[in-house]
């Protein structure tokens, strides 16, 4: 696959939240179990540096 890690970020909800949803590289042939997603609910300079090192 050309796109093996991805990284893909939502609103989380009606406060200051961010989902980050991100791909599993060694699931990739179980469809339902493919995908990590998380709710970040910190200080916005801790949410970007946990997308950055995604």
């Amino acid at each position: 696959l050309a796109n093996r890690k991805t990284v893909s970020i939502h609103p989380g909800g009606t406060d200051l939240s961010v989902a980050l949803t991100t791909t599993k590289t060694r699931k990739q042939n179980k469809p339902a179990s493919v995908q990590h997603k998380s709710v970040m609910k910190k200080e916005f300079q801790k949410m970007a540096k946990a997308v950055i090192n995604q």
